[in-house]
């Protein structure tokens, strides 16, 4: 389930739940994908430093998402995040240590934040720290 479905359902349990009926040997449901942030190409991807036209762009999830993370990753769950800024992609990293923080034990589960196409070199070693998969994507930029 990617997170647009979460405006669009009520209670987005009765969907998780369904991962079980469709679990196979060839199929694993074990989280969803959220959107973070959008794109630097059209500035709605948050960033530490200000874009040239000015403005740092904006996130798509807040804290009340951030927590739903959070729980769903201690019901098992991987976190998963679309994130193209550097400044979601430190924000979902601050989540992802909160989970390792309240259950040092999941650490051998890895988390994924997709794309990163901007990254701090200070961040840079708590994706291995927190044993978080940086799932590179830059083919937009490319001619």
């Amino acid at each position: 389930m990617n997170d647009w479905a979460k405006d669009r359902c009520a209670d987005p349990e009765p969907l998780l739940t369904l991962a079980d009926e469709y679990r196979s040997s060839l199929f694993d449901p074990i989280g969803r994908k959220w959107w973070g942030d959008g794109t630097p190409l059209s500035k709605t991807s948050l960033i530490v430093d200000e874009y040239v036209e000015g403005g740092h762009g904006t996130m798509s999830v807040n804290e009340t998402d951030f927590n739903r993370m959070i729980e769903e990753a201690k019901k098992g769950c991987l976190v998963r995040v679309h994130a193209m800024g550097d400044g979601t992609v430190r924000s979902i990293l601050d989540v992802i240590e909160k989970v390792r923080t309240l259950d040092p034990n999941n650490i051998s589960q890895c988390q994924q934040i997709a794309h990163c196409a901007f990254l701090r070199d200070e961040d840079i070693p708590r994706f291995r720290r927190l044993n978080v998969v940086a799932d590179f994507f830059t083919s937009y930029i490319l001619p």
